[in-house]
């Protein structure tokens, strides 16, 4: 039963981190976008670009939380680490 939970956390810490990268490879674009609006002028579309960032930002450390609290849940090691 131990070895199913700590596969199960595993997959779900995997998958947890997959959508991290992926919401913040979004906010990276927006921003980046962003600015290159800022950069040409266009404050108003900068601003718009980024008027939503905080939900990305929201589900971002949601993604973070979820993912330290399950490996904390099952520590891979009781000698040390982040647990």
């Amino acid at each position: 039963m131990k070895r199913l939970r700590r596969n199960v956390n595993d997959s779900a810490i995997a998958w947890n981190l997959a959508a991290l990268s992926h919401c913040l490879t979004e906010a990276a674009d927006l921003a980046q976008r962003a600015s290159k609006a800022m950069s040409g002028g266009n404050r108003n579309l900068a601003i718009g670009t980024i008027v939503d960032l905080n939900r990305n930002l929201a589900q971002a450390h949601a993604l973070y939380t979820v993912s330290i609290e399950l490996h904390r849940s099952k520590p891979v090691s009781k000698k040390g680490g982040a647990a």
